[in-house]
């Protein structure tokens, strides 16, 4: 027993915190309306990459790819995405193509929360729970009055393809990793 609590003394302090490090990261991600993976991803509705930053994005890079950003007040924009619906996906995912967000982690960093979608009167919010090499969870179509879809949650799964880099948000096309 002696032993057992030296041994545990020793223990460097950062090994017993929080069990994930930081998201921080570049993620390749698909949306569906079922269960779904990157093995067998035919009934993805919406493909893309976000991009989650420790810190804050730089103004003219938010202005770069959203122009037309809607924030909160005292947003922190940490993350950008880009990817694309695909035709009748019934989802708001990517809706705007490219875009800036905040992101948060809860539950000791086990949970993120971002948003790949936001007008003055809808969005996509997004709720996953991280693995050792990506994500998965759901994802919820938001709107106000005319804009309410009526879309029930998707089915988001991502896999981290590198570390955060803001030029996976300005690609053209995503159809595959960057």
């Amino acid at each position: 027993m002696k032993a057992v609590l030296i041994l545990l003394l020793m223990v460097p302090a950062c090994c017993l915190a929080q069990p994930y490090s930081s998201a921080a990261g570049t993620y390749e991600l698909i949306v569906c309306k079922s269960t779904c993976s990157f093995e067998n991803s035919q009934g993805a509705i919406a493909r893309g990459v976000v991009v989650l930053f420790d810190n804050p994005l730089a103004q003219t890079d938010v202005e770069k790819l959203d122009p037309f950003h809607f924030a909160e007040p005292n947003e922190v924009i940490r993350a950008c995405y880009a990817g694309e619906e695909f035709k009748d996906a019934q989802t708001y995912a990517f809706g705007t193509n490219t875009g800036t967000t905040s992101w948060s982690q809860k539950s000791t960093g086990a949970v993120l929360t971002f948003s790949l979608m936001r007008s003055i009167d809808a969005g996509y919010s997004v709720d996953v729970r991280r693995s050792d090499n990506g994500f998965s969870g759901k994802g919820t179509s938001w709107g106000a009055g005319v804009a309410a879809p009526g879309y029930g949650p998707d089915v988001v799964v991502g896999r981290r393809v590198g570390s955060a880099d803001i030029a996976a948000c300005t690609k053209t096309s995503v159809q595959s990793a960057p």
